[in-house]
């Protein structure tokens, strides 16, 4: 049990580590702040601790890549649904919508490397 908790934060400090590192490369630090929004509640949303109304979870939950055509629509939904989170943080932040979605396209682009 200690082992998986030990492995659990040595995984969460070093993606932390990354974030911080990154986001001094990036020049558009309120646009990065209210993407770090959208992945903190994306991950809320994920682990059923949080429910909007408005956004479908199991979509998300399919959003992660499925390539099986049975499945395409689904991964749509998902998006959209990632879409309604974008705009959510654009509304409670104040940051134009464009700009965090070059931000979440910069997270995304250089945490999947």
């Amino acid at each position: 049990m200690k082992e998986a908790q030990s492995l659990e934060i040595q995984k969460l400090t070093e993606k932390y580590a990354k974030a911080e590192f990154l986001s001094l490369m990036y020049p558009d630090k309120e646009a990065l702040k209210a993407s770090k929004i959208i992945d903190d509640l994306l991950e809320l949303v994920m682990s059923g601790e949080v429910e909007f109304s408005h956004i479908d979870r199991d979509a998300l939950l399919y959003m992660g890549g499925l390539e099986d055509p049975e499945h395409g629509q689904m991964l749509k939904r998902g998006e959209t649904e990632y879409l309604k989170l974008q705009q959510y943080a654009s509304e409670i932040t104040g940051v134009p919508l464009e700009r965090i979605r070059a931000a979440d396209e910069f997270w995304f682009n250089q945490l999947t490397e």
